[in-house]
This record gives structure tokens, C-alpha cells and sequence, in this order.
């Protein structure tokens, strides 16, 4: 009895152990099968997305400017890019940049060339010449039209462009400037300018300040010189001769010219009316530049005897006196007016052999 029982229950645990290796083997089946399903979609994911990254990359290296896209191959789970690339278009790197492609997923194999491309040859011609601003070329149809401020030497190198680029037939540089500092130096000489003015460089325009003699304003303004593109502007130095006309304006008038008799100028009236003279050649220049014309009133008066009329023709024959002599010493006299001043009859006084000088500045700009 005893060894059936012993006999019966090793069956038993027999059985129970044969179970549990077929479960284990049927697990193991299992596992191995769904790790080769996980690998499978894997790989193939992997070749989808690979190949995805493949033409997104090669679409966009074609549209490109300055590349040449030869072949586009999958191998070792990376993208392998062949072409041509001018140095002058953008970095690989950045023509990816902002997509869903990893740089390390890319292998690019470019080889060097000029691309004739019209924003790749502006971008490389721009770089060459050293331009702060490469926007200032823009080549259409083998015309290269130039915009800005550039320097002798690299005008000289675009003057001479068409004769060694294949792109490029023609330059237009109508809309380009010497650079400011070569430009104000230029135009310094060719004006002869004095220290006291300065040229300042302001957009597209070079102002003119500072202090000059209005002889040396008015050719400037009169001279024709090449302003290398630039537009000159003289309003800054014209503007500041309106304190020294007015200046002279006022030492000016009233001063008074004595006669000794009849239309004879008294020997200290000769000498002050030299300096007058000059004073109001240099006044009608200021006024002239400024666009502010003169009045020159002469005042005179008789001597005081006999009648109005004769005293009147006595004043006036001063008055024309006086004109004739100015205008021998350059005043212009076109525009001078004649009056005699108040008249007392009665007696000689020959206080009132005298003509009397008034000047009065007309308006400027609307001032």
C-alpha cells in the first residue's frame, strides 16, 4: 500500500513539472515572436522615415540656390547627399535648419563650383568687393544695377566686371556714391574749401557747414563739380550768413558822407566811403546768396539857401555823386533809390552838405 501511494504521487508531481516546462516553452515562443514583430515595424519605420528624410532633403538642396543635387542614397541608416555647391550659398546645415531632419542623419558630399545663379553671383560679387550691404547689387538679365556708398577701388573692380564675368553684360551704377569720406575729401579740393567748412555725411546727402567768406559761398554754390552721386546741401553755411549781414547791415546804416561844397566829397568822407563801399560789396553777396535783395537809399540835403527846388537839385546832384563813386568801387547801384532829406530853408549851413546812407534787407525764405 505504501509504495502505491509513493508511486501514485510521484505521477503526479511528474505531471505538474511537464506542465510548467510546456508553459514556459510556449512563453518563450511568444516572446521571441513579438520581439520579431517590435523589430520588423521597427526597420520598417525606420526605412519609411529614412526615406522620407531622403527626398524632404533632396527636394530641398534641388530648390536651392547655388546647389546641385547629383544623387540622393539611403546607407547605414543615414542620408547620403552628392552634388555641387558655390561656396557663396548658404551653409548645408542652414538649409535644413527648421525642418524635422536631423543634421546627424545627413552625409553631404558637395563639391565645389560657381553657380551662375543671380542671387548666388550678387551674394559672391558682394562678398569680393568687401560691400557692408550686399542689397546694393541686383543683377536682372545680365544687367547689374549698383545702390549705395562704395569706395574708388571697388567701383574701379565693378566698372570692370563685364569683361570677366559670364553673368554679367552691363553695370548700372547711376544709382551708387563714392563712399563719404573718399566723397568729402573729393569735394574739399575741387571747392577749395577753407578749414572753417566742414562736409558731413548725412543718408544721401552731404551737408556743408561751418564759416566762409561769401565770395568763396557763391562759387561754390555757382560751381559745376561732379558731387560723385551725392546730393550737396549749403543750406547749414548759407544759413549762418544771416548774422553777419545783419551785422554789417547795422554798421552801415546812417553813416554820412560830407561835402565841402557843391559835389566835392571832403577828404575823410573819401576814405570812409572806400570802406563803405567794401563792406556793402561784401553785404549784397551775403544778401544775393541768401535770396534777400538790398535797398540802398541815398539821403541828401541841400545847403540851405535860395529855394526848395534848387536845394532838391543840389541833394539830388550829391546823391548821384555818391552812387557814381560806389559803383566805380563795385557796389551794384541799379537799385538805388534817391530822397532828400528834411529841408530848412533860410540860411547857409554847411552841416547840411551831406548825403546819408540807409540799407534795408528784404525778406528771406518767407522770414
Amino acid at each position: 500500500l505504501k509504495a502505491l501511494l509513493n508511486e501514485a504521487l510521484l505521477e503526479e508531481v511528474d505531471t505538474e513539472a511537464r506542465n510548467a516546462s510546456r508553459f514556459k516553452f510556449r512563453f518563450m515562443w511568444w516572446a521571441a515572436g513579438l520581439l520579431l514583430a517590435g523589430f520588423i515595424l521597427y526597420s520598417i519605420f525606420s526605412h519609411y522615415r529614412l526615406s522620407k528624410d531622403r527626398d524632404v532633403a533632396a527636394s530641398l538642396f534641388t530648390a536651392q540656390a547655388g546647389y546641385v543635387v547629383t544623387s540622393a542614397d539611403t546607407k547605414d541608416g543615414k542620408v547620403k547627399l552628392q552634388g555641387l555647391r558655390d561656396p557663396a550659398s548658404v551653409a548645408p546645415e542652414q538649409v535644413i535648419s527648421g525642418q524635422d531632419i536631423s543634421p546627424d542623419r545627413i552625409v553631404f558630399d558637395f563639391r565645389p563650383y560657381q553657380s551662375l545663379d543671380e542671387a548666388i553671383v550678387t551674394a559672391r560679387l558682394g562678398r569680393q568687393l568687401g560691400l557692408n550691404d550686399p542689397a546694393s547689387l541686383e543683377l536682372e538679365q545680365g544687367m547689374l544695377r549698383v545702390t549705395g556708398a562704395l569706395t574708388s577701388a571697388q567701383l574701379k573692380s565693378l566698372e570692370e566686371i563685364p569683361m570677366i564675368h559670364p553673368a554679367i553684360d552691363e553695370v548700372d551704377l547711376e544709382g551708387s556714391r563714392l563712399a563719404p569720406g573718399e566723397a568729402t575729401k573729393w569735394l574739399r579740393a575741387a571747392l577749395n574749401a577753407p578749414e572753417s567748412v566742414r562736409f558731413l555725411a548725412d543718408g544721401n546727402t552731404i551737408r556743408v557747414d561751418g564759416q566762409a567768406e561769401s565770395g568763396w559761398i557763391k562759387m561754390a554754390l555757382e560751381a559745376s563739380v561732379d558731387t560723385q552721386g551725392w546730393e550737396l546741401d549749403f543750406m547749414p553755411l548759407v544759413n549762418g550768413l544771416k548774422p553777419q549781414l545783419d551785422a554789417s547791415l547795422e554798421r552801415l546804416n546812417g553813416q554820412v558822407f560830407l561835402f565841402s561844397s557843391g559835389t566835392r566829397l571832403r577828404e575823410q568822407s573819401i576814405d570812409a566811403l572806400r570802406d563803405a563801399a567794401q563792406q556793402l560789396v561784401l553785404a549784397q553777396q551775403m544778401a544775393d546768396i541768401l535770396g534777400a535783395p538790398l535797398k540802398l537809399t541815398l539821403e541828401g540835403l541841400g545847403d540851405g539857401i535860395d529855394t526848395f527846388e534848387k536845394n532838391r537839385a543840389v541833394a539830388q546832384s550829391r546823391s548821384d555823386r555818391l552812387r557814381d563813386e560806389l559803383a566805380s568801387l563795385g557796389v551794384d547801384v541799379d537799385a538805388v533809390i534817391h530822397t532828400m532829406g528834411p529841408w530848412e530853408g533860410g540860411g547857409l549851413n554847411p552841416e547840411h552838405r551831406k548825403v546819408t546812407l540807409w540799407v534795408e534787407r528784404g525778406e528771406m525764405n518767407g522770414q
